[in-house]
């Protein structure tokens, strides 16, 4: 069930990712009782204008679990996708 301490959950974990410019967070709030979670790794110019998204984990989240199988998507595929930078 999505409630305020799941939202919470959800941006606190996101903002672990928020320094990182490569990274492009969106959470969506939907009356359908779902949260949309979308973090992006992406190719930045020297301006920081998006140039080429690399990759996406993405995410209809109903309930705890749903973000616990987010959580464990995003540090397994997050860190594969960054190394493309080094």
């Amino acid at each position: 069930m999505i409630n305020k301490k799941l939202m919470l959950d959800i941006v606190a974990f996101c903002n672990n990712y928020i320094d990182n410019n490569h990274i492009l967070i969106e959470i969506a709030k939907f009356p359908s009782n779902a949260i949309s979670t979308d973090i992006s790794v992406w190719k930045v110019d020297s301006d920081n204008s998006l140039i080429l998204c690399i990759g996406r984990i993405a995410k209809y989240i109903h309930n705890e679990d749903d973000f616990n199988v987010f959580k464990n998507d995003v540090l397994e595929k997050l860190p594969a996708l960054l190394k493309q930078f080094e």
